[in-house]
């Protein structure tokens, strides 16, 4: 749960289908996406009743960029090495908790991804990182409709118009955001 739009709606839908005590979102800023939504996604998971739980990826990923600066031929500092980096130890941590809580609650725990249809359309995601999840509830929506839905649960009180108008981002990296030019791509198979 990040704050944004698309984690907003996702925590809300899974709110309604499987109750509060079946959802665990997970927070994972690092600086950048801290400072940019000012810890949103804590707010929202409050305002929902849902307990959410905070991990940082930043000082696994600054280790394994500084580990892993060998490979990358002199290119140095790479801010989508970087992003595809951190995205993926995201991803990670969620599949760790989810099999930790499957143990612990003897159930199946999924791990719920928040990409939309344009995200999934243009390929703006990281294979093996947001991209790798076990169910996509609003794959098959635009963002209009993304902000559609919103619209419908804030005219219902479940949620606030402050909690879903800012600019979008995966908040990888200071500037990077989702109507920006400069994306990270993801990683082709033809290089």
């Amino acid at each position: 749960m990040s704050g944004g739009a698309d984690s907003t709606l996702v925590a809300l839908l899974c709110l309604h289908a499987l109750g509060k005590e079946n959802v665990f979102p997970i927070y994972m800023p690092d600086w950048w996406s801290k400072h940019l939504n000012n810890d949103l996604a804590p707010r929202i998971a409050d305002h929902l009743g849902l307990k959410i739980e905070k991990y940082s990826v930043k000082d696994i990923a600054d280790a394994m960029m500084k580990r892993t600066n060998q490979f990358q031929y002199h290119v140095g500092a790479d801010r989508t090495i970087e992003g595809n980096l951190k995205a993926r130890l995201r991803m990670i941590m969620l599949y760790i908790r989810a099999n930790t809580l499957s143990l612990l609650t003897q159930k199946r725990v999924r791990v719920i991804g928040t990409g939309n249809f344009d995200e999934l359309t243009i390929g703006y995601f990281t294979k093996y990182g947001d991209g790798g999840v076990d169910c996509l509830p609003i794959g098959q929506l635009h963002k209009t409709e993304v902000y559609q839905m919103l619209d419908y649960f804030c005219k219902r009180g479940w949620i606030t118009k402050d909690m879903i108008d800012r600019v979008p981002s995966a908040g990888l990296y200071e500037g990077q955001t989702d109507e920006a030019k400069q994306v990270i791509p993801t990683e082709s198979l033809t290089k």
